[in-house]
């Protein structure tokens, strides 16, 4: 977990001063009232800093300080081996990997195209397509459930909550 933790705590931290800078960026209200809208964001900032610190600090005591576990493994080396099992798991399911990236790149289009495209045919196109990475290939469910998931979404959001979609055909 040495090498994951690591990973861990330097994305933390720069989170941690990415959302702390944005906020500290914002205008001051402090002669409104005690506390400002940035201070929570800042807070957040604050203690996405810390978790980074103590777990690198973690870390740091594992791999230089303390160097073996309670059955005198080495802890760089258990880890180093358990890096490589999880990339030959990761070759012998690559499929998964595929759809763990095409998926969020699909949402960002969907996201863009939908103004212009309309939610009908996005929605429908979108939800076809994240069934077939999803290895679904029953004909019945790669139509049914995006038709049916248009009409629920369209019912809800359209009808019943009054939320303006962008619509090309409906």
């Amino acid at each position: 977990m040495i090498i994951g933790d690591s990973i861990l705590a330097v994305l933390l931290f720069a989170l941690g001063g990415y959302v702390y800078g944005t906020a500290a960026s914002w205008p001051d209200y402090s002669r409104l009232s005690v506390l400002g809208p940035e201070m929570g964001p800042k807070l957040l900032g604050i203690a996405f800093i810390i978790a980074g610190v103590l777990l690198l600090l973690q870390v740091a005591n594992r791999a230089f300080i303390k160097k073996v576990n309670a059955d005198g493994e080495n802890y760089v080396q258990k880890d180093i081996a358990n890096a490589k099992a999880k990339f030959a798991y990761l070759k012998e399911h690559w499929k998964g990997v595929i759809a763990l990236i095409a998926l969020p790149v699909m949402m960002w289009i969907y996201a863009t195209v939908l103004p212009t495209v309309g939610f009908e045919i996005c929605t429908l196109v979108f939800l076809f397509v994240a069934l077939l990475i999803c290895q679904e290939r029953r004909w019945y469910i790669l139509l049914g459930v995006p038709v049916g998931m248009t009409v629920v979404i369209y019912l809800l959001f359209r009808l019943l909550l009054n939320v303006p979609l962008p619509l090309l055909f409906l």
